[in-house]
């Protein structure tokens, strides 16, 4: 699933004004995880919004595909 996650990625990145981000969830442990893991691989920093806020402001200046790999492993995220 993983390997096919990123080549479907990969080959639509085109379509997308930013591209296409595969963010891999394998090692996560919480669904606590995983704002600070979108945010990481965006290189946002928080400062003094929360996470929530800081993820909403940068989607919202961006048009990428999101691919969030393996994310079964913390559905309680959702």
């Amino acid at each position: 699933k993983t390997r096919l996650a990123s080549e479907i990625a990969l080959a639509l990145a085109g379509q997308w004004r930013d591209g296409a981000l595969v963010i891999p969830l394998d090692m996560m442990l919480s669904p606590g995880d995983l704002l600070p893991a979108i945010a990481r691989a965006l290189d946002l920093h928080p400062g003094n919004q929360s996470l929530p806020e800081l993820l909403a402001a940068a989607f919202r200046a961006r048009e990428c595909l999101l691919v969030l790999d393996n994310f079964e492993q913390i559905a309680g995220a959702a």
